[in-house]
């Protein structure tokens, strides 16, 4: 009988600890969750106050372009006044080429779409395919989203390749961005 009773105590024992273990285990996966949840939501917030700006920007460009009232930027940070539409494609090109070989990406192709015609101005696309590392490419965007006039990205699309140097496996990232340019003929 004495036998009975310890053995039935060492089995509590080991299965308290087991439940220990698995409710520790659950404490440290829901801290884990509600600081990626946490992140998550940081990062959508930003992203949402980003939205904003710019669309708080698109209306006071759309106010500008209807009426003659005055606002706080400058016509050359949203548009491109290029002599034609063919040298703003190429001053486009130029500036998205520059943006990825500063951060040691490759153009691999590019290609300047039929502007799409709006009331008084157009809106000039590019597509381009590029090789470039996955850290690189984050400083590229920036300097791309950053440019002057502003260049903006209507679509990007990315998948890893991998690539033999030396015996050893890089791993790229392939691509291709389309970005636009508002552009406008200077006025005479």
């Amino acid at each position: 009988m004495k036998r009975s009773v310890a053995s039935l105590v060492q089995l509590n024992r080991s299965h308290l600890q087991s439940m220990f273990i698995v409710f520790g285990f659950i404490a440290v996966m829901a801290i884990s969750m509600v600081f990626s949840i946490s992140n998550i939501a940081d990062q959508l917030k930003e992203f949402y106050d980003k939205q904003s700006i710019l669309n708080e920007f698109e209306t006071r460009l759309i106010r500008q372009s209807n009426t003659n009232d005055a606002i706080s930027v400058k016509q050359e940070d949203y548009q491109i006044s290029s002599m034609s539409a063919p040298r703003a494609a190429a001053d486009l090109q130029k500036w998205i080429n520059e943006a990825f070989r500063a951060y040691g990406g490759t153009v691999l192709s590019a290609e300047v779409l039929t502007p799409e015609p709006r009331k008084n101005s157009s809106r000039i696309s590019l597509s381009m395919d590029f090789m470039i590392d996955e850290a690189a490419l984050q400083s590229a965007l920036h300097a791309i989203e950053t440019n002057r006039p502003a260049i903006y990205i209507d679509e990007l699309t990315l998948k890893p390749t991998s690539i033999a140097d030396g015996g050893n496996a890089i791993t790229k990232l392939q691509g291709n961005i389309l970005v636009s340019v508002v552009w406008s003929s200077p006025s005479p």
